[in-house]
């Protein structure tokens, strides 16, 4: 669900799960603290976090200088969680970050109290209920070569398109204001076609 939305959770129902992995915060944060939290790792980057406090990770209103106890365990996913929000914000690649981990963390929960062979970030374990999409039917969970094509051809899209983007913005506003006038030009000239 998304924050601020009819179906969103409530603060308390956050709070609840950030507590639930054994998140502290010093006295008197309250819930809201926590919910800010778990919006702040996995919310959507610029949402107006509960409480009043910042979505900015270094700022004093972070929820994150709050904090008196963050699991071990938790580490390496906040900073991933960080990390990979700051990126595609900086490169202008929207990125829900709670979708793309949706299904890896049902895998993981799946997987119950003794954990999976591997981790789930490592290679992926066949979903719940079926085989994974794309691997030998022998039981080789090695990626087809054709899925390895289609997501370098998927990369190589992405990249062309923030490329374009980039180059765009830097161009000088004659320059622009040219290529949309011949962009234009040509748009013309193939309707009349």
């Amino acid at each position: 669900a998304n924050w601020g939305t009819d179906n969103s959770p409530s603060v308390q129902e956050l709070a609840d799960l950030v507590k639930g992995f054994g998140v502290e915060t010093e006295e008197g944060a309250g819930d809201e603290c926590l919910a800010a939290l778990a919006l702040l790792l996995f919310g959507q980057p610029g949402l107006k976090l509960p409480g009043g406090y910042s979505n900015e990770e270094l700022s004093k209103g972070s929820p994150l200088r709050r904090l008196t106890l963050f699991p071990q365990e938790l580490v390496m996913l906040g900073r991933a969680t960080v990390l990979i929000k700051g990126i595609s914000s900086r490169v202008g690649i929207p990125w829900n970050l709670s979708a793309k981990w949706a299904e890896p963390a049902a895998q993981a929960l799946a997987c119950g109290e003794e954990g999976c062979m591997v981790p789930v970030y490592a290679a992926p374990p066949p979903p719940v209920g079926g085989e994974l999409r794309g691997t030998v039917s022998h039981g080789d969970s090695r990626p087809r070569f054709a899925e390895v094509v289609g997501k370098f051809l998927e990369f190589r899209r992405y990249l062309w398109e923030w490329m374009r983007g980039k180059f765009v913005s830097i161009l000088p506003g004659p320059l622009k204001r040219f290529l949309m006038k011949r962009a234009a030009a040509k748009i013309e000239r193939a309707q009349r076609a």
